[in-house]
């Protein structure tokens, strides 16, 4: 009697164990995989061999395949292994429309940037010098220094051509040429001409530009509706803007009318009812805390970095000292009662778009939800050349049968026997029996 299979081998901790792929028990799922043999079981005896091939090779002396039809349908059972990975890349951008940026190191000493989705999965691959985030359906990229737009699926859909260049906000995108800024409109046709010293995006119909080193706002036909007056100006964000006049910030509603008088040493737009506020201590160290609308402290200054609140949480860091020479922030997540709801533990972290946010930890750029919990990406893994080649730090969660189907060369697999079976009957009953194995006497 000749058995075929293969068997794992996996690191549970402790010790090394190598168990046959059927016999994987649900206590393994945590194990890391180290390796496999390919083997054989003659009249009980053991085979072990180091390649696919070269079990197939010797098993192939033993027995003949004959199929008398004209169509290869092989049926077979498969063990499925599902692993998962966690998604680190050297760096990594927010979730925006379902993308995120990523980064890799190329071998050629070079850095190419691409996109992935929320499962992991690289669905524009890494080839852009200096890509972007997607903003209403179209992303910025740069090639020879000039910027231009390509869609979801990678394709330029406005030539690089300016000199610089802007994410699309309210339809409308800020670009820059002979120095001068305006907007264009997500076809590329020019709907405002260059002809402010800077810009910034639209905002709730407004943006902000400058001329003459003061700051105003305009609507989207180009005209001035909040004179330039300011030394510096934020977006409106929630009907308010943040505006400062001689080094103090405050707040001004789109008629300008301040708000909230110009008190603070620094500020940022709100989001989500609060704005970011901090106040200089000794030795020029700053705290930071949140205000209200009607800029009343509802988070004390107590935190050393903090980020604007996103999807209910914002980004905070504190100071730790980790090494005897160097300090450095760690930084966690917080509610809008000030709660630490993620502890203080990563390197750098992003605020949450889309439900993750990226954190940096030893080196290496990942995706967390609310919970704290990492983003994984999920292999299936059909064939053992397939299992090979995963990393070895590959987590294995889960493993299941599957009756499969070798259909022309494409692999299919499906739940049940009955369900794999059903399928075949769309063809000639004389195709549907599967091809012999004879063992040779």
């Amino acid at each position: 009697m000749i058995k075929s299979y293969e068997e794992l081998k996996l690191d549970i901790g402790d010790e090394i164990l190598t168990i046959k792929i059927n016999e994987f028990n649900e206590k393994f799922k945590e194990a890391k995989l180290v390796g496999f043999n390919y083997c054989l079981e003659i009249n009980n005896n053991k085979v072990n061999f180091v390649t696919n091939e070269e079990k197939n090779n010797f098993f192939n002396n033993l027995v003949d395949i004959s199929n008398t039809n004209n169509k290869s349908f092989e049926k077979s059972i498969i063990m499925v292994l599902e692993t998962e990975k966690e998604v680190n890349y050297i760096c990594a951008s927010d979730f925006h429309e379902g993308l995120a940026v990523v980064g890799k190191y190329e071998a050629n000493g070079t850095y190419q940037y691409g996109y992935i989705d929320k499962n992991g999965n690289e669905v524009i691959k890494c080839q852009f010098d200096r890509p972007f985030d997607f903003h209403e359906g179209l992303a910025r990229v740069m090639e020879d220094g000039l910027y231009g737009y390509i869609d979801k699926n990678g394709n330029e859909v406005i030539k690089c051509q300016f000199d610089y260049a802007s994410d699309f906000h309210e339809g409308l995108a800020r670009v820059m040429e002979d120095g001068l800024y305006g907007y264009i409109d997500n076809s590329g046709k020019k709907v405002i001409r260059c002809q402010f010293d800077y810009a910034f995006d639209f905002h709730e119909g407004l943006a902000i530009v400058e001329k003459d080193r003061l700051y105003g706002y305009i609507d989207k036909r180009g005209k001035k509706v909040i004179r330039s007056q300011f030394d510096n100006a934020y977006n409106f964000h929630e009907g308010l803007a943040l505006v400062n006049k001689n080094r103090k910030w405050g707040c001004i509603d789109k008629t300008g009318k301040k708000v909230i008088k110009c008190q603070f040493d620094n500020a940022s737009s709100f989001n989500e009812s609060l704005a970011l506020v901090s106040k200089r201590e000794a030795y020029g160290t700053k705290k930071y805390g949140f205000i209200d609308k009607k800029g009343e402290k509802v988070i004390r200054y107590q935190f050393d970095y903090a980020s604007d609140f996103h999807e209910g949480l914002a980004t905070i860091g504190k100071w730790d000292a980790y090494d005897t020479f160097q300090y450095g922030y760690q930084c966690g997540f917080i509610d809008k009662t000030g709660n630490e709801v993620i502890k203080c533990q990563f390197d750098k972290a992003s605020s949450f778009n889309e439900g993750l946010a990226r954190v940096k930890k030893d080196g290496k750029w990942g995706y967390i939800d609310k919970t704290g919990k990492k983003l994984t990406r999920k292999f299936i893994l059909t064939s053992m050349d397939d299992i090979m080649n995963i990393p070895n730090d590959t987590t294995i969660i889960s493993v299941n049968e599957y009756y499969t189907l070798n259909f022309n060369g494409d692999l299919v697999y499906f739940k049940t026997e009955e369900e794999r079976d059903e399928f075949l009957k769309q063809y000639d009953n004389t195709l549907i029996e599967p091809s012999k194995k004879m063992i040779k006497k």
